[in-house]
């Protein structure tokens, strides 16, 4: 009950279907031994199966989403703030999201060199 396991990007290099497997024996592992999991993720993939299965599992209330956010009271680049996005992670996909800005800019910005 002491332990805390922390795994970072665990969906890397995975297939989609692998990471929704990984992820159910993520929420089994909390569920049955009770272990506490500090995990990172940029997989939308990764972050929606958590949450649904923890949902499922009855264990919603031992679940948290964190999203980082560029930090208002210190100015530096470098630092960030947590929100507990307790269930809620739409926040979180809209930051997934950003990478569809970015591959319209540098497309247009291809077409431009053309």
């Amino acid at each position: 009950d002491k332990t805390l396991l922390i795994i970072d990007e665990p969906e890397a290099h995975l297939h989609p279907e692998w990471v929704v497997a990984y992820a159910r024996i993520i929420v089994l592992l909390v569920k049955r031994l009770g272990l506490r999991i500090l995990l990172a993720s940029h997989s939308p993939d990764m972050i929606n199966a958590l949450q649904a299965f923890s949902s499922s599992a009855n264990i919603s209330d031992w679940t948290h989403f964190y999203q980082s956010i560029p930090s208002k009271r210190v100015k530096s680049k470098f630092k960030y703030e947590f929100i507990d996005k307790k269930v809620s992670v739409s926040d979180i996909f809209d930051s997934f999201n950003n990478v569809y800005d970015l591959i319209k800019k540098y497309s247009i910005a291809f077409r431009a060199e053309d």
